[in-house]
């Protein structure tokens, strides 16, 4: 058996954000809707930062951050991801990076449970564009897929059959990265994991690190999932099965 991690916590959702600038048809709430296909955009090429403030009440605990492919940080743009107790004194939660195409993806060490965050963007080429900045603390499920689990491309067609026999094909749209894990929990501490998991994202999508290392935004292909299997004392049993979201 081995491991995979669930980001399905953004801490920007119960967060107030603030922009540096923004363009108002491509407003900063579009970079916590969950929708990959959707962009920020700023309105100046100077440095720029997205500021998070989780309030004073509840400060969830952060340890990665993810942003989309379709993004356009690159052409020498410098990223670095900070957080703050006080909103004054700020440390670096990863070592600054340039950015790059495709999906980024940083992980650090340990969680930080701060009230402020920010994103800063120094030596933009072009207006910053966002498709989703997600910042949340990765939930590992530590030994719990056995042997026997499916993954890969699943395609996205329908087949219609006429009454004659004759077969029609519908193409529905792009293949999606399928995953679907047998777990088999001997812990009720990750059970209870998994049914926060589940209260949190039953509509909703989330990232998923699957056991080749790659964080992958997924959903549940069956959103009503649960309730776990008890063939022993001690042991729950469950099969997790998720299909890709595409932007």
């Amino acid at each position: 058996m081995s491991n995979i991690y669930l980001l399905y916590r953004n801490i920007l959702e119960h967060s107030d954000i603030t922009v540096t600038n923004e363009d108002s048809d491509y407003p900063h709430w579009r970079l916590h809707d969950r929708d990959i296909g959707r962009l920020f955009k700023g309105t100046g090429t100077a440095n720029h930062t997205v500021h998070i403030d989780q309030g004073a009440t509840t400060q969830y605990e952060a340890d990665t951050l993810i942003i989309p492919s379709g993004h356009n940080l690159t052409g020498g743009a410098q990223l670095d991801w900070e957080y703050s107790a006080n909103d004054a004194d700020w440390s670096d939660m990863v070592t600054a990076w340039a950015g790059a195409a495709g999906q980024i993806a940083k992980e650090a060490g340990s969680a930080q449970d701060k009230r402020y965050w920010r994103l800063v963007l120094t030596s933009l080429a072009a207006l910053p564009e966002i498709p989703e900045l997600w910042i949340g603390e990765q939930v590992e499920l530590a030994d719990v897929i056995a042997w026997g689990y499916s993954e890969g491309l699943r395609g996205n067609v329908e087949r219609i059959e006429a009454l004659s026999g004759r077969p029609h094909f519908l193409e529905l749209g792009e293949e999606r990265e399928y995953r679907n894990y047998l777990c088999k929990l001997q812990s009720s501490a990750v059970r209870d994991d998994l049914e926060a998991f589940f209260s949190h994202s039953r509509g909703k999508p989330f990232w998923l690190k699957d056991l080749d290392g790659e964080w992958r935004y997924m959903s549940l292909a069956d959103p009503n999932i649960g309730p776990f299997a008890r063939p022993a004392l001690n042991r729950y049993d469950l099969q997790l099965e998720m299909i890709e979201v595409l932007a």
